[in-house]
């Protein structure tokens, strides 16, 4: 079992997400036995949790705060749900 903990920043530029991206590919594993854990914050936490279930893996989420939800900016909301 792979267990890989991420934490990022929200709003960043597209060609830092870009690398981030190319980041995440390469440092997370393939197959059964990964999780992420993640408070699953906009940006590159979000990119690695969609990598991570692409991978067959799991999430843990770590809830921020009451409503965590609302924090998020509105075009994120959907992702986070």
């Amino acid at each position: 079992m792979t267990r890989v903990g991420i934490t990022g920043h929200q709003q960043l530029p597209l060609n830092a997400l870009l690398q981030i991206r190319a980041g995440i590919d390469a440092a997370l594993p393939t197959g059964r036995g990964l999780t992420l854990v993640t408070c699953l914050n906009a940006g590159a936490e979000m990119m690695a949790a969609e990598a991570t279930l692409t991978r067959g893996g799991d999430l843990t989420l770590i809830v921020a705060c009451t409503d965590f939800r609302s924090t998020l900016p509105e075009a994120e909301r959907l992702r986070f749900d």
